[in-house]
């Protein structure tokens, strides 16, 4: 017998600074005091003991590549006591305390090490697991989980690029999600990248199977991908997708999927990901090198073991258990339905539940005909009321079901719902997806609907309309909380509460966000279902945040407009007025600028009609937005003063501080830095009184921009350092990222180039995985001035000329004349005046054409610069002059360094020496 490590070992021990290290450190030593077994050996022991290990796997947890389970534990140390001769029957008194309090310290100081590295706003870039809980009680299948384990151990050996796809197909109830379920969670300690679990809703009654372009917009989100950036078409983003995954350990379960076409854009990238499909169809049509595997039923002695896993009180009458399975026609699902009527009636005899089985089964091929069956039994001993609720499920639209959506359905108190949900999964007619979240298979779900024919039409259109306006009401309140704007309401309509003690909690941003997430799929399937105008309308409103923040904006594109026009249609101007900004909002997202124009022109004649000034107020800053992205500051100026004014008679303080924020960057835009400051501290305070941290941290992010171009760096730094906080706080990575540029700026300004390069290169790597091409061509730029200021010419003209690019392809002129200039100045620094005096001009005129007078200056300081290093004196000190006078007239800090300049009145030949930086101040962000 080998010696386990005891309780006193474990605490003399020093912590390891790596848990995976020190725990493999002892299992290394417990194969050493075996003899030291050969990889091979363990390979086989594990086998003899019905759990086999591949060799690569156990290698893996021998040198701390890969966290040991407590089932591959217990495995591994029984297995050295087989190889130092002790005998089958000798383990169970192998005393393996001393390692299960190892195990667990393991486990304790991996999750505070976790928890200590993670960032916690940042929850793409954690370790993600969606699978759904295991299976308990899951029987055979032996063969496919030593074929896949198979494949897992030899992932990335072979040479070949392709990913790993094995394709599980059967009929319906034959255990398919089950086994890739069990088989993932065997293998999940494999894939340290994610274990993801999607289901494609290919048999889902009253849903159209997942979309696959869909699904990849859900995938690329949720890792990290700003949805702004993702690519319109489902190539583009699937090769997204592949490009995202290579080389990464990604376990990929795509659940009930109607086809091949469905299924390949979906597969990731590279050599070392696994992917399970299931589905009721052979996928003959996956790539080649798929491996299918297809299900029959349980054999007759695995159908007896699960029933007897799962009622083992029936083993004292084994023949009937024979013939039970064999009524059940050997199906998993159907023996698991009818042992859980075992277990709740133990008076029962099998011959009586035999009986009552064998009465409404049909045993030809109709498999639905022997599952109704299993069902039937099941159904008929629930108590009346948990019947009815059952029934009524069938008529949810959505893949999962709350306790206050059940409510709502059934017209029960909230805590009755909950009671009986909880009963229901108890029988296993529901699936717990979450915390009190359930999910109904879909043989079972449309069982319910075909028993719902029993209520009458009047109690079915009751229920429904009960459920809906469940939706409608939470998806509201839950939009109001994530909103900039609050939305014009009819007069005399009360508001949205506080919180409702009979819905889940929306009492901050986050809350309200989540739950948006959660149920965006039934509210868009409740949308679906709609056929009242009102109803269209008003769920259409309640999906507008989360479209917006998440897209797709063609979904939204079209619901909005469906939304504009069903209103339109029922003389409704209100409410068509709110769909119009709702569909300029996205159209601006999209890049259709014209269109978007029109919407919101729309929506202002009809809150002008209406005499609605919330309504105009919210549309002027949406126009306002457009207009400084097309360089129409000064009219942007004039729309937000109207908004600002309409926003405080009104009493509406988050559309003030909405329009402040924007009026204050637009004020920065034309170099009116003190009114700029005064309107964003303004906003920032009533943001901070309202508690909206997203305002908040972009308020102290643009507010630090003007710190910093007036010389106040320090106060620059502080106000960013809070924004980076905030922006973590929220997982807003691209509120991150935009904090990390800036004070990328602020730190080299202060001619801290090293820190100022680090702070940059984290701003680029995340707006290239969020897939932000305005926040890479931003770094770019600002990376070109940190090259120049360090003597690297070569590498600030490359920057900056990839930096021109991509703002040319958006239309951003802010950016592009910045860029411009900060080029024109790198070429007069390596004597190319030509070329320097040629970017500055182009410059030049673009910032008078746009209104931008900092940039004006600053592109007139070049000019002159260029002028005096070819001797042209005259030229060259008029255009320093003119500079001059505009810094000073904006109180630019740049005034001071043009000043000495003059003052020196340079030699011809000698370049006079640039001011530290400007940054990529002018971009157009409001």
């Amino acid at each position: 017998m080998i010696t386990v490590p005891s309780t006193a070992q474990h605490q003399e021990e020093p912590t390891a600074s790596d848990p995976l290290e020190w725990f493999a450190a002892r299992l290394q030593r417990c194969r050493a005091q075996a003899g030291a077994p050969s990889l091979r050996a363990l390979e086989l022991r594990t086998e003899q003991l019905g759990h086999r290990y591949g060799r690569a796997s156990i290698a893996d947890k021998l040198n701390g590549r890969s966290r040991p389970d407590w089932e591959f534990v217990e495995s591994f140390v029984r297995s050295c006591a087989l190889h130092t001769g002790a005998s089958v029957a000798d383990l169970p008194r192998l005393d393996l305390q001393g390692w299960r309090r190892a195990h667990l310290r393991m486990l304790r100081e991996l999750a505070a090490l976790n928890s200590g590295q993670r960032r916690s706003g940042n929850a793409a870039a954690e370790l993600r697991c969606t699978l759904p809980s295991d299976i308990p009680a899951f029987t055979g299948r032996a063969d496919v989980l030593a074929l896949v384990s198979s494949a897992a151990d030899q992932l990335g050996t072979s040479g070949d690029a392709t990913v790993t796809v094995h394709a599980i197909d059967g009929m319906p109830g034959i255990g398919k999600t089950a086994l890739a379920i069990h088989l993932a969670h065997r293998l999940r300690d494999r894939f340290p990248d994610g274990q993801l679990f999607v289901d494609l809703h290919a048999h889902t009654p009253g849903q159209q199977p997942v979309d696959p372009s869909d699904a990849l917009a859900r995938l690329l989100v949720e890792d990290g991908m700003d949805p702004q950036a993702l690519p319109d078409d489902l190539d583009g983003r699937s090769r997204a997708w592949r490009s995202r995954m290579a080389g990464r350990r990604l376990l990929l379960v795509l659940d009930n999927a109607a086809g091949s076409a469905q299924v390949a854009p979906l597969l990731p990238g590279g050599s070392e990901c696994l992917v399970l499909v299931t589905s009721r169809r052979h996928l003959g049509d996956l790539p080649a090198h798929a491996v299918a595997i297809p299900l029959d039923v349980l054999p007759p002695d695995q159908a007896r073991q699960m029933l007897l896993r799962l009622a083992p009180h029936t083993a004292a009458t084994p023949d009937a258990v024979t013939e039970l399975v064999d009524v059940c026609g050997y199906l998993p699902l159907a023996i698991s339905l009818v042992a859980r009527i075992a277990v709740k009636h133990p008076a029962w005899t099998l011959t009586d539940l035999v009986a009552e089985t064998r009465s409404r089964v049909l045993r030809a091929t109709a498999e639905n005909r022997s599952v109704a069956a299993a069902f039937d039994l099941s159904y008929e001993h629930l108590p009346p009321e948990q019947q009815r609720v059952f029934r009524l499920l069938g008529l949810h639209p959505g893949p999962e079901i709350d306790t206050y959506a059940a409510a709502a359905l059934t017209g029960l108190p909230v805590g009755d719902a909950a009671d009986h949900l909880d009963a229901l999964h108890g029988d296993h007619l529901l699936v717990e997806r979450g915390y009190r979240r359930y999910g109904m298979h879909d043989l079972l779900r449309t069982y319910a609907r075909d028993r719902v024919t029993a209520e009458s039409e009047t109690e079915r259109t009751q229920a429904l309309n009960r459920l809906l306006d469940h939706y409608q009401h939470t998806a509201t309140l839950a939009n109001a909380r994530i909103a900039r704007n609050v939305r014009p309401r009819p007069a005399g309509s009360p508001g949205p509460a506080p919180n409702d003690r009979n819905g889940p909690d929306l009492s901050d941003h986050l809350h309200a966000l989540s739950w948006l997430r959660q149920e965006r799929i039934t509210l868009l399937a409740c949308l679906a279902q709609a056929d009242s105008p009102p109803r269209i309308v008003g769920l259409a409103a309640a999906v507008a945040e989360l479209l917006r923040l998440d897209g797709p904006w063609s979904l939204a594109v079209e619901l909005h407009t469906t939304a504009a026009r069903v209103a339109a249609e029922i003389g409704d101007p209100l409410h068509q007025a709110n769909a119009l900004v709702d569909l300029g909002d996205v159209l601006r997202r999209t890049g259709d600028i014209p269109k978007a124009i029109g919407a919101f022109h729309a929506a202002l004649d009809l809150y002008d009609e209406l005499g609605n000034r919330l309504g105009r107020a919210n549309t002027l800053d949406c126009l306002a937005i457009i207009q400084c992205s097309t360089g129409e500051v000064p009219a942007a100026i004039t729309g937000l003063q109207e908004a600002l004014d309409l926003h405080r008679e009104l009493g509406d303080q988050l559309g003030e501080a909405t329009a402040l924020a924007l009026l204050g960057d637009s004020r920065r835009m034309l170099g009116d830095y003190r009114e700029a400051v005064d309107a964003l501290r303004e906003a920032l305070f009533l943001y901070r009184d309202l508690g909206y941290l997203l305002g908040e941290a972009t308020a102290l992010t643009d507010l630090s921009v003007v710190q910093r171009m007036t010389g106040d760096h320090p106060a620059a730094e502080r106000s960013l350092l809070q924004a980076l906080d905030l922006s973590r706080s929220l997982g807003d990575r691209q509120g991150e990222a935009t904090a990390l540029d800036n004070l990328g700026i602020v730190r080299y300004e202060a001619r801290d180039y090293p820190a100022a390069r680090h702070r940059l290169l984290d701003a680029l790597d995340l707006f290239l995985d969020l897939g932000s091409l305005l926040g890479q061509a931003n770094v770019l730029s600002d990376l070109g001035v940190l090259a120049r200021l360090t003597g690297d010419t070569a590498d600030a003209v490359r920057s900056f000329h990839e930096a021109l690019e991509l703002y040319r392809e958006l239309g951003d002129p802010g950016g592009e004349v910045s860029a411009l200039n900060e080029l024109g100045a790198t070429y007069l620094a390596a004597g190319d005046l030509d070329s320097g005096s040629s970017c500055h001009r182009t410059a030049l005129d673009l910032a008078r054409q746009h209104g931008y007078p900092w940039v004006e200056a600053y592109a007139l300081a070049g000019l002159g610069r260029c002028a005096l290093a070819v001797g042209d004196t005259d030229s060259g000190t008029h255009q320093l002059r003119q500079a001059l006078e505009i810094f000073q007239r904006l109180g630019a800090t740049e005034a001071s360094d043009v000043q000495a300049e003059l003052d020196q009145q340079p030699r011809p030949d000698v370049v006079p020496l640039l001011p530290a930086s400007t940054g990529n101040d002018p971009d157009v962000r409001c």
